[in-house]
């Protein structure tokens, strides 16, 4: 009887740890649906896509795919903001934000088709070095920025504010806010006008461009309210409940949440 009790006893505790543990990397791993509009499929590693919802989380290891006439916005931890547009496959690779841990700060991405929209938070701000996003042909890094992204072999991109640095085999150029690049395989990536955007490109410029996408919003109880009156405009009612009670409650967990 002592040893079926001991047995117990370990069982629970060793599932309270892995619960934790569980927890606490759902905690920082990720970000919440914003916005979706049309067929989005996001698939964690090795698993078929499935549809995503408003409100639902996304975590690292997912691939994010948007059909034809489709888009997505994620709200990540941080106060990250990223729009995927029609057409697009976006992976999280990795991502990583705990208010008070800097040196953990990861955010990884990798662009595999189509185009994107990041308006980067806190982790871009303090940790500029620990963000990185991948295309075919050419790592993008931040200094605290607003700017666009879309493959049509090859890489083109288009900075609203702030710098980015694009980077492959050629070399390494930095693009400021007004500016729009091109990177073709490993040739150094080079300055290009828009009048020389492609069509398809250009028009995924202009409707990312055009998103009204939330800058980050301060932390605390100002915070809270902030997302709260953004997600009821988006959400309005949530299954019957108050929509400003659905929306603080989606608010408190977009959150970034500290140890």
């Amino acid at each position: 009887m002592h040893k079926k009790r001991g047995w117990g006893s370990a069982s629970a505790i060793l599932a309270s740890a892995i619960a934790a543990m569980l927890c606490a990397a759902a905690a920082f791993a990720g970000a919440v649906v914003a916005d979706v509009e049309g067929d989005v499929r996001v698939a964690a590693a090795g698993a078929k896509g499935r549809g995503i919802v408003p409100g639902q989380r996304v975590e690292r290891g997912s691939l994010v795919t948007t059909a034809g006439g489709a888009r997505v916005t994620l709200h990540f931890d941080d106060g990250m903001w990223a729009a995927l547009h029609e057409n697009s496959r976006l992976r999280i690779e990795g991502f990583s934000f705990r208010q008070q841990e800097p040196a953990a700060d990861r955010a990884a991405f990798e662009l595999l088709r189509g185009a994107l929209r990041i308006i980067t938070g806190e982790l871009g701000r303090r940790n500029p070095e620990a963000f990185e996003l991948r295309t075919p042909s050419v790592n993008i890094g931040v200094r605290g920025t607003d700017f666009m992204v879309a493959v049509e072999n090859p890489t083109y991109l288009s900075v609203l504010e702030g710098r980015v640095a694009a980077t492959n085999a050629g070399g390494s150029v930095t693009f400021g806010a007004g500016d729009f690049g091109v990177a073709i395989d490993a040739s150094m990536p080079a300055p290009v006008q828009a009048s020389a955007l492609p069509a398809v490109v250009a028009s995924a410029f202009g409707r990312l461009g055009a998103l009204r996408m939330a800058p980050p919003a301060p932390p605390g109880a100002a915070g809270e309210d902030a997302r709260a009156r953004e997600l009821k405009d988006r959400f309005g009612r949530d299954q019957g409940r108050d929509a400003s009670d659905a929306a603080r409650e989606r608010a408190r967990n977009l959150k970034p949440r500290p140890k």
